[in-house]
């Protein structure tokens, strides 16, 4: 019969074509059926057409008048509404790969048994899997040589893996793939991972999705040889981790990516899509959606393997427009990936990277104000990183490192204003968490360096002094428990040094100045309550005349150290009483 069907088998294949399109499932089972038996009495010729392939060497003269349509009628097969077709597909594709005696040439169609992983009924999900098992022995049986030269020099990929990262292999994968099975989608990764790449960029969503699930499923049997394609595969995972619906999948596959692949290998491929490398096509909005890969990548290595490369990591999130960056999505990945070196911390290895890591997440807490967002993410990261430098907490750590930090700051004509909001919210955020209050006066130090040596102009930084005062100095001085007056003395200095008299001061401006004085109100008052129950205990207690004449002394300092009306210039002489009133006041003037 065989040999009767061979000179017609390609034309009766040809003739069924319509049945694998027809209304009735049953038909289409029936012309699936009789399309396996044809190709298998030697018109496995037919097998190009069913997938719509023509070679480009043998176009014929009418497909140059008219166009000429196309069907790929396995791929309308494989995504059929009745499951009994997809079965018969699944089928009808394995026993070509295992009984065709030509199937050397059609090892690609594993393309279309690996769809069965992604299939909506979990038992078909289960027959691909199993039928793709059965494959792969028999290509161990038929390139023994092969088979037991990588079993004999490469033993880890005969042991198993029950895990990734802790999570168990996704379903439908019982076991780690068999050898041979693995080899052979290696074989052929090229050109599912092209084909891949042009589903995953489709407008319909559920080409999308399919598209990302079949990545994953990729991954897990190509394993570590996936560094081949890296570049390719690396510049699909950056550009679909943006869709909302496929980014959780995309974030999985690059766990797996990252438990296969080593640093060395994906590291010289991430980073110049993070510090902006030309030749990497990197744009500022894509620059989250790079972080977030690395996140995902990094998830998925041994802290042992990342170990090596924190500086390198740190040295490049550090950069100026990472860190001034008031993107949520950057800010997010910022915080993500110091997660993901911090857990692969080690106190002694990376001992001098402590304080560039302290910045670099202080500054990311501070940006959450710009993102409209809790800073919890930062802290907790904070908190993490004195864990594993061996500090008892974030208060402590940043008590310890704050000189470090005001080391690797650049000098103060080199601030620029985009960068100085951060600048500031990221010294409040010190302020805030400090209990030391030499912390508190080095910090303040730093921001009186910035108003005297740097280049600021009022009139490009009203925004920006109205920030610092009601980010970082009003908070200050509500810690009054711990404020002595050497601080305030050099909160009044700032505040003396950064109204320029030149300047009609606007009313958004008279809102931060009345926090302001409310503040230094109240811890004057404290100071002067203080120092009168001393006297109180020295001397006995006041007149009634006395303390009327200390308050009026009180309200007149007050008067001064406000900042005239809206309309009215700005004189020096309230900058020289401000200081001198507030100096009295230190040395032991009482109310």
């Amino acid at each position: 019969m065989e040999y009767r069907l061979k000179p017609i088998g390609k034309q009766l294949v040809r003739v069924c074509h319509r049945s694998l399109s027809h209304n009735h499932c049953r038909v289409r089972v029936a012309a699936l059926k009789a399309v396996c038996r044809l190709t298998m009495c030697g018109a496995h010729d037919a097998i190009y057409e069913l997938t719509a392939y023509r070679d480009p060497n043998l176009v014929p003269i009418k497909a140059f008048y008219e166009p000429v349509p196309k069907t790929q009628y396995l791929a309308m097969l494989a995504t059929d509404k009745n499951s009994v077709v997809r079965k018969e597909l699944y089928t009808t594709v394995a026993c070509w790969l295992r009984e065709l005696g030509e199937r050397k040439e059609h090892e690609c169609r594993l393309l279309y048994l690996l769809a069965g992983f992604q299939d909506a009924c979990p038992h078909l999900q289960m027959l691909a899997f199993e039928l793709t098992e059965g494959v792969g022995l028999q290509y161990e049986e038929e390139n023994e040589n092969e088979v037991k030269d990588t079993r004999t020099y490469l033993a880890e990929e005969t042991d198993d893996i029950v895990s990734v990262c802790g999570t168990p292999l996704p379903h439908p994968f019982k076991k780690r793939p068999c050898l041979g099975a693995r080899i052979m989608v290696k074989s052929v990764a090229a050109i599912i991972l092209h084909a891949i790449s042009m589903d995953i960029e489709c407008w319909t969503m559920g080409t999308k999705e399919l598209a990302a699930n079949f990545l994953l499923t990729l991954l897990f049997f190509v394993e570590s040889h996936i560094t081949m394609h890296l570049m390719p595969l690396l510049k699909i995972m950056h550009r679909a981790i943006g869709e909302p619906s496929i980014s959780n999948k995309i974030l999985e596959s690059a766990k797996v990516l990252g438990f296969f692949v080593p640093p060395d290998s994906y590291l010289p491929l991430m980073m110049p899509r993070i510090h902006g490398d030309v030749s990497a096509d990197v744009s500022v909005h894509t620059l989250g959606h790079a972080l977030q890969l690395l996140d995902g990548i990094l998830a998925g290595s041994s802290p042992e393997h990342i170990l090596p490369h924190i500086p390198e990591i740190c040295s490049t999130l550090t950069d100026r427009h990472i860190m001034t960056s008031i993107q949520q999505s950057v800010n997010d990945g910022v915080v993500a990936v110091a997660k993901q070196l911090i857990r692969a911390w080690d106190q002694n290895v990376c001992a001098q990277e402590v304080s560039a890591m302290l910045w670099l997440l202080l500054n990311a807490a501070a940006a959450s104000d710009f993102c409209s967002r809790s800073p919890h993410e930062a802290e907790s990261a904070i908190q993490a990183l004195a864990s594993a430098s061996g500090n008892d907490s974030g208060e402590a750590i940043i008590a310890f490192y704050v000189d470090e930090i005001l080391e690797i700051l650049p000098h103060p004509r080199k601030w620029a204003l985009r960068s100085l909001d951060g600048l500031i919210k990221a010294f409040g955020y010190c302020i805030r968490k400090a209990a030391d209050d030499d912390v508190k006066l080095r910090l303040i130090r730093a921001v009186e360096q910035l108003l005297t040596k740097g280049e600021f102009e009022w009139a490009q930084g009203k925004r920006h002094i109205g920030n610092m005062w009601e980010s970082f100095l009003v908070p200050c001085l509500q810690q009054e428990d711990v404020l002595v007056p050497p601080t305030l003395n050099a909160i009044v200095s700032i505040w003396s040094k950064s109204i320029p008299k030149e300047v009609t001061i606007k009313r958004p401006f008279h809102d931060t100045e009345d926090a302001l004085m409310r503040a230094i109100e109240k811890v004057v008052r404290k100071h002067s309550k203080e120092e009168a129950e001393e006297v109180v205990a020295t001397n006995g207690d006041l007149g009634d005349q006395e303390k009327l004449l200390e308050e009026k002394r009180f309200q007149e300092f007050m008067k001064k150290a406000s900042i005239p009306p809206i309309d009215a210039p700005m004189v020096d002489q309230i900058k020289a009483k401000c200081m001198e009133s507030h100096l009295n006041l230190a040395n032991g003037m009482r109310f």
